[in-house]
């Protein structure tokens, strides 16, 4: 049985933790989206896309909702170590 006062007091750190684990993705996905869309709009890339498969998920981690979650998260590392003092 799962114990509730853990999920409620957890471990001084743990956010820390978990946002250094989670912000790998943020930044990687972001990173990734608007790389893909500025290499699609280059002249004879590799990249089209056109009827590509990905063609919502370039959108979502390219556009500006996204990006500015990026920007937010970047700002929260010193925001989230204080709090776990």
């Amino acid at each position: 049985m799962d114990n509730p006062v853990f999920y409620l007091n957890p471990i001084p750190g743990d956010s820390m933790k978990l946002f250094m684990a989670l912000i790998a993705c943020l930044l990687g996905y972001g990173e990734v989206g608007l790389w893909l869309k500025s290499e699609a709009s280059r002249e004879g890339s590799w990249v089209v896309l056109h009827n590509n498969p990905y063609q919502a998920w370039i959108d979502i981690y390219s556009g500006t909702h996204f990006q500015e979650a990026v920007k937010k998260g970047l700002g929260e590392p010193s925001h989230s170590s204080i709090e776990d003092m």
